[in-house]
């Protein structure tokens, strides 16, 4: 990773108020608080916190869960320190994890993969540092360009979100996530795949 905030769609994801895409945003977080479940985690790392809102989700649904989070952006960890005091916020860079080996026990990178050169160097990281599990998600493509598409948006880029250098359908999920963890689960929480890992 640079020391540039990649940023992906320019609209609050989170806060939008179209019925749509809220609807679409609660089944994504349904799945996640099911795998989330599963984990019975104690000690959770969020790597690529952005602005902060999953972290804070993550400490509101493990009440008796440390919860750390990671990113790049001082701005953004600046932000994300003022709206959620639960959590404990690093910067640090998801290559070089700052935690010794097996600090945590579940390893959480959400949205985040699509960004990066080198996704399984980051995976390799989370691996290092995680006692157990992994959760992450990624767009489903070509679903999530598609779906850009339809609504207007970035058609000089044919649907790519801004910032995405990787593009992944179940398949090559897999193949990614299998050359270090063990895959319990992959669900498809309409337009992105979400997966559940151990390590071996």
């Amino acid at each position: 990773m640079t020391s540039d905030v990649i940023v992906g769609n320019v609209f609050d994801k989170y806060g939008s108020r179209n019925p749509i895409y809220r609807r679409v945003v609660e089944g994504y977080f349904r799945q996640l608080e099911d795998f989330l479940g599963r984990t019975r985690a104690r000690r959770v790392l969020e790597v690529g916190c952005g602005e902060g809102f999953v972290s804070g989700w993550l400490s509101a649904r493990t009440s008796n869960a440390e919860v750390i989070a990671l990113d790049l952006s001082a701005a953004m960890l600046r932000e994300a320190r003022r709206a959620y005091h639960a959590v404990r916020f690093v910067a640090g860079d998801g290559y070089s994890l700052p935690f010794a080996e097996g600090s945590f026990d579940l390893v959480v990178c959400l949205e985040m993969l699509e960004h990066l050169e080198r996704p399984q160097d980051v995976l390799r990281e989370a691996r290092r540092v995680s006692r157990r599990f992994l959760i992450t998600s990624v767009p489903r493509e070509p679903i999530w360009r598609v779906l850009n598409v339809a609504r207007g948006a970035y058609w000089p880029r044919l649907g790519n979100t801004p910032g995405h250098v990787q593009h992944w359908n179940r398949r090559g999920l897999l193949d990614l996530l299998r050359r270090q963890w063990v895959v319990q689960e992959v669900a498809t929480p309409f337009p992105w795949m979400m997966a559940l890992c151990r390590r071996e």
